[in-house]
């Protein structure tokens, strides 16, 4: 098994590529960059830009890519404490909220605030699910 291991993770220019199967999986804060980047264009973007399906499910959205920024800072920042998580992302929900208020078009919204937090605190329910879970077998 250790060696199955050994040679599905490879160490490249500090970064760690795992392969599995078609699945290649980047763990740098590049990488992280390059999504926050890519969220703050979207919510940056004018309203008649955002695709009807977001709107209608915008408190959803909200939460979903709260809860994927949650895996990604844990992946690419595996050391980073839970509070410094916390208060990282929920600084950049209010950050993004707090600019979209200046631009045309955009606003300020406590709601999305609220669902941005609701992804944090799933993605921190289904850690502690697994965590627990994975540390009753073996008891």
């Amino acid at each position: 098994m250790t060696e199955f291991r050994a040679r599905m993770t490879t160490r490249r220019a500090g970064m760690t590529v795992v392969r599995a199967g078609m699945l290649v999986a980047i763990k740098s804060p590049v990488m992280f960059l390059v999504v926050l980047l890519g969220i703050l264009l979207f919510a940056f973007a004018p309203g008649q830009w955002t695709p009807a399906w977001v709107v209608n499910h915008d408190k959803f959205v909200h939460a979903v890519v709260f809860f994927g920024l949650s895996v990604l800072l844990s992946l690419v920042f595996p050391r980073l404490k839970l509070f410094q998580h916390f208060v990282g992302l929920m600084f950049f929900a209010v950050l993004i909220e707090g600019i979209q208020y200046a631009l045309a078009n955009r606003g300020f919204s406590f709601e999305d605030i609220a669902f941005d937090l609701i992804g944090v605190v799933v993605f921190y329910i289904v850690v502690y699910s697994v965590k627990l879970l994975s540390d009753s077998k073996f008891n």
